[in-house]
């Protein structure tokens, strides 16, 4: 969502929303910038909520069209999905989830959803609830590698955070799909945190090995380098 590259949204305060979902919740991203239409007057928009529509982005016609559709058919799965995805566009992520709750009520097996759920309760920063919906969903699907490195993400940002926990699904994660460039960049900096500075040091390697961004390095190689020097004034 969100979820473009946010490698690290806060440096110093468990680096904002760190790295993480850079892959499984795509469809959490802004709609396009390239308005031709306004929220104002449209119930399913709040009224200070940037324009929508154009190249790419629902428009409030089919915002509205989709969300009235599920709400007047309960039973429709698959127009509970359509409406929780306009809403998770428009970063409406609480609304998002009613929908999709009331997908997993008509088909409880559906790991799709299970995980859209999950997205959906991360961005709402609902971190527990968030895992339990991963942790649901991987039960059933245990090398959907994305899932499973948003479930160590929940982890890290919860209160108190968990890096032990995170880093054994990293750890996962990476046994599924070795050399994941998502989990890598977060593993290192679970290491980081923990603090480890010899995995943090290897793990850093590994995704300089196989190509990460230099942004989203650099930022990694600064805070190892702090807890290096932290390591050696001691």
């Amino acid at each position: 969502m969100k979820k473009d590259n946010i490698l690290f949204g806060v440096i110093g305060v468990l680096l904002g929303l760190i790295i993480g979902f850079l892959g499984a919740n795509s469809l959490n991203k802004s709609a396009s910038n390239n308005a031709v239409s306004t929220a104002s007057g449209n119930s399913n928009i709040p009224a200070d909520h940037p324009p929508i529509g154009g190249s790419g982005g629902p428009t409030m016609d089919e915002i509205t069209a989709t969300v009235d559709k599920a709400k007047n058919s309960p039973q429709d799965f698959d127009a509970q999905v359509k409406a929780a995805d306009v809403y998770t566009k428009i970063g409406r992520y609480a609304d998002a989830v009613a929908f999709l709750t009331q997908a997993n009520a008509l088909k409880p097996e559906d790991i799709d959803v299970q995980i859209l759920l999950g997205n959906a309760l991360f961005d709402s920063e609902k971190y527990v609830e968030a895992a339990d919906w991963y942790a649901k969903a991987l039960a059933e699907r245990p090398d959907a590698i994305e899932a499973r490195t948003d479930l160590g993400i929940t982890f890290m940002l919860r209160e108190p955070a968990d890096v032990d926990k995170a880093i054994a699904e990293f750890e996962k994660a990476l046994k599924s799909k070795p050399g994941h460039l998502n989990t890598l960049q977060n593993l290192t900096f679970a290491y980081i945190k923990k603090p480890d500075v010899a995995k943090a040091r290897a793990t850093l390697a590994e995704a300089e090995r196989l190509g990460a961004e230099a942004d989203d390095l650099k930022r990694l190689r600064e805070e190892l380098a702090k807890i290096e020097e932290a390591a050696g004034s001691r």
